[in-house]
């Protein structure tokens, strides 16, 4: 199993993992990714940000995610809460996994790679969020030793936010 920078050639396998996550939410009562995002327009600029990566095993795509080194404005502008750090941090974004793969510790396996990306590049804070109804993912955050920190709003729509410190 490995971690990979996505390429061109996987974004039907990424989008088609987005659109299970989408059924999923649905079927759950989750509204979360609702609208036509994330869709192949936001999986292809993660692709030309070089921010995308896929999680492979045997020539397969079994989940996919973005971390992004920097501000990010949503973060910053729309913030209610206290982070706990003002240091430059990474963020993840559409974190999905293949509905077949989950409770194999393939998330965990994608917190701890985001944590290595992090400490090479002298990074010791990592950020997430999550929709307040999406427990599953509130409970993994958690679970991985990220601390609730207020709620950003991007787009109209509130969200829980999340940081991890590294040691």
């Amino acid at each position: 199993m490995q971690i990979l920078k996505s390429k061109k050639e996987d974004i039907q396998e990424i989008v088609n993992i987005i659109n299970e996550a989408k059924l999923y939410f649905k079927n759950n009562n989750i509204k979360q990714w609702e609208s036509e995002y994330p869709n192949e327009k936001n999986i292809e600029q993660d692709i030309l940000n070089d921010c995308s990566y896929v999680l492979k095993s045997d020539n397969k795509i079994l989940g996919t995610f973005y971390l992004y080194i920097g501000e990010d404005k949503s973060y910053n502008e729309n913030f209610k809460g206290i982070w706990l750090s003002n240091a430059i941090y990474a963020t993840i974004h559409r974190m999905a996994i293949l509905e077949k793969e989950k409770g194999k510790g393939l998330g965990k396996k994608i917190i701890k790679f985001c944590e290595l990306i992090c400490r090479e590049n002298n990074i010791n804070s990592l950020r997430v969020d999550t929709d307040e109804d999406n427990i599953p993912m509130l409970n993994f955050i958690e679970k991985n030793g990220f601390e609730k920190c207020g709620i950003i709003s991007s787009n109209g729509k509130e969200r829980i936010a999340f940081e991890k410190i590294l040691k």
